[in-house]
């Protein structure tokens, strides 16, 4: 079970030394390289013996080869899942997005311990159950939604709460608390059972031209045996902008714990330099518990001064907590794109993403879930936007699996599996044939 300790409560999207509400955060502004384009040899070495860039880790799940029946099998690859024990005495368990066809593996969060079917659980459909006696660890339900946390409560909705519960909350750390109790499953499973419209979530290049063409220009001067310098030259020039989970909160790699998963940033970038065949660097001026409002105000500072070719931005979770209109989270992002692209002598092509789905069960959880389709509505007006709907796949998760399966606060961040799901859906958008 969990072991509970004080942890500072931060109620918007914020964590780490770059959580910022007051201002803009200068130190926050890093460089992003992929990792063999670092000077720190040992850290090299050190990822590429991890798998944290192999195809099975970044690769869609939900794109492969169509059979003539229709009904691929896919493979989903380490989706977390959090065993809860719901009443006492009962077997602990968690569920599966998709109806499983065959089990491939069960690991702990950090991969260093492998469970055995029949021994350390037992499978019935989406199904997973705990066996009695396992080492598998699990949560009680009462301590991941109940009344008596302390320091390590947020406070929860009245209205999602049986009657009977007085000052409702929810558990949260940004720490590894939550994570430390998630499984990882390998499992395939049949694409029919895919709840989300998988076509919207392929190759967008028609919609960027301008980066396409710049991204393949660095694969055709390495081809050609240009110069570092030339290759480098022509490279995009890419920006991260937007909240914490644009600042990479809260992959493990953030937590620095095992098993260091780097952040959807890093892994879009390591995904390009595995296709295009050259590495790409990127500024991220994202800052913990922002809004688009501070994103608009902020502009100049933290995206034009750059001069970027392209421009991903992630807003959402915080303009949701604080009950922004929908109108205004629309204008607000127009505005973004419209004010970088007049300032450019270039053409500023833009990737907009709707966020993950924050606990409903929080209390700051209010107008999020309006922002999807105005973010639908100005990528679809548009020219030179892409629109990453993160929204939509974690909706379909949602409706086999909970929110402590695929979160790593318990309220508004996303642990491994969803920086995964992060960096296949951008990647699916720029890569062609991926």
């Amino acid at each position: 079970m969990i072991v509970l300790c004080l942890c500072m409560s931060i109620f918007f999207a914020a964590c780490g030394a770059g959580a910022n509400t007051d201002g803009v955060d200068e130190e926050n502004e890093s460089e992003i390289t992929a990792p063999d384009g670092g000077e720190d040899e040992a850290l090299d070495q050190d990822w590429a013996a991890k798998k944290y860039y192999s195809q099975a880790l970044i690769k869609p799940f939900w794109i492969g080869n169509a059979p003539a029946d229709g009904d691929e099998t896919m493979t989903m690859t380490d989706e977390t899942v959090t065993m809860v024990q719901h009443e006492d005495g009962a077997a602990a368990y968690g569920t599966l997005a998709y109806a499983p066809t065959k089990i491939l593996r069960v690991q702990n969060y950090g991969e260093d311990l492998d469970f055995t079917e029949g021994t350390d659980y037992v499978t019935d459909g989406r199904k997973i159950s705990r066996v009695d006696g396992s080492v598998m660890s699990f949560l009680k339900f009462s301590e991941l939604i109940g009344t008596g946390f302390g320091g390590n409560g947020q406070p929860g909705k009245a209205s999602m709460f049986p009657e009977g519960f007085e000052n409702p909350q929810i558990f949260y750390s940004e720490g590894p608390l939550l994570v430390w109790n998630q499984l990882k499953v390998t499992y395939e499973f049949k694409a029919s059972a895919i709840g989300f419209d998988t076509d919207k979530y392929r190759y967008r290049g028609a919609k960027i031209p301008t980066t396409i063409a710049r991204l393949k220009k660095t694969r055709d001067l390495r081809d050609a045996g240009a110069a570092q310098s030339e290759i480098i030259a022509a490279r995009p020039k890419i920006l991260f902008y937007g909240d914490s989970v644009a600042t990479g909160c809260n992959s493990s790699s953030f937590m620095d714990i095992d098993p260091f998963m780097p952040s959807w940033p890093d892994l879009v970038l390591r995904g390009l330099e595995s296709y295009y065949g050259t590495e790409y660097t990127a500024i991220n001026t994202a800052v913990g518990g922002k809004d688009n409002n501070w994103g608009l105000i902020n502009l100049q500072e933290n995206v034009i001064a750059y001069g970027p070719d392209l421009v991903f931005v992630h807003f959402g979770l915080n303009d949701g907590a604080f009950n922004v209109p929908a109108s205004d989270f629309y204008n607000r992002t127009k505005q973004i794109i419209e004010q970088t692209r007049a300032a450019s002598s270039k053409q500023v092509d833009f990737v907009l993403y709707t966020s993950l789905q924050a606990n409903q069960y929080w209390e700051q959880d209010k107008t999020a879930n309006l922002f999807p389709p105005v973010m639908r509505q100005l990528a679809e007006e548009t020219s030179g936007v892409v629109l990453v709907d993160i929204w939509a796949i974690h909706e379909d998760f949602l409706q086999n699996k909970f929110y402590a399966d695929m979160l790593a606060n318990n309220i508004n961040h996303p642990n491994d599996f969803l920086v995964r799901v992060y960096a296949m859906a951008t990647l699916a958008a720029l890569i062609e044939s991926y």
